[in-house]
């Protein structure tokens, strides 16, 4: 049996070989506009979101947070500001809050099987805060490095954790202006690593985020209501030795998490 093969014939003419690079680079260049960052944290801010009927404070940020590698499963937040003052006498924003126990898109058994099952995860300490399962929390960054690293990209404006079910996440985000005054955070989420690792993102990246993220906050129970109750402040996080941390004062930031 003869074996046929075929014949490939590579350009060897300057000019052909310059023509196969052009088209090389187009198709890498499209290969990567096409994989865009995909956030998996959004929240919208609100300075003063006024207080509910029974005089509780509304939250101060609502939206969603999503578990690494899984953005099409997005938890509900919300969070209470507070500000504290680092080592170097700057006032700093700090937000505190909760994450449902169910994603979005879970089916209503299994949202109140979770629901059940709320809080029941051990509690985490970190950098001397203990955070309860279930809970988040995130802080305006101060890098001492400054806020552009090495390579160019821009390190994260927003840092924290959140407990989900006894594991930590790290979370990471970039604040983000609207024309009309409002503010948000779109970012990620990453495993925690016992040393901080900076979140960093070119502003094409971010950009990219911003454009791709779904709308931050969802109607109540998803069924439109025009008039939801909002959710109301819990202050369940605790500080080391048992001590609330009350998201209605002033927060007592540890020095570790006051500087990255």
């Amino acid at each position: 049996m003869t074996a046929h093969f075929a014949r490939v014939s590579l350009p060897t003419t300057p000019l052909a070989i310059a023509k196969r690079r052009v088209r090389e680079a187009q198709k890498q260049r499209k290969h990567t506009v096409m994989q865009k960052p995909e956030p998996t944290f959004s929240v919208n801010l609100n300075a003063n979101p006024g207080t509910t009927r029974f005089g509780k404070r509304r939250p101060n940020g609502k939206g969603w947070i999503a578990k690494p590698g899984q953005p099409e499963r997005k938890f509900n937040v919300s969070v209470w500001a507070s500000t504290f003052v680092n080592k170097d006498g700057v006032e700093l924003l700090a937000y505190n809050g909760n994450v449902d126990p169910y994603a979005r898109t879970d089916r209503g058994v299994d949202k109140m099987r979770a629901g059940a099952n709320a809080g029941t995860g051990p509690s985490i300490e970190v950098n001397g805060m203990e955070i309860q399962d279930g809970r988040i929390v995130f802080f305006e960054a101060v890098h001492a490095e400054g806020n552009i690293a090495e390579n160019g990209k821009r390190r994260a404006d927003f840092y924290g954790y959140w407990n989900d079910k006894g594991t930590l996440i790290d979370v990471g985000g970039w604040s983000n202006d609207f024309e009309d005054g409002r503010t948000s955070v779109v970012g990620g989420t990453q495993p925690h690593f016992e040393k901080p690792v900076d979140m960093q993102a070119s502003p094409d990246e971010i950009d990219a985020m911003r454009s791709t993220a779904e709308p931050a906050e969802e109607h109540a129970f998803g069924h439109g209501s025009e008039n939801p109750e909002p959710v109301e402040e819990q202050t369940s996080s605790r500080r080391r030795g048992g001590r609330r941390a009350d998201t209605q004062q002033s927060a007592s930031i540890p020095d570790d998490e006051q500087s990255r």
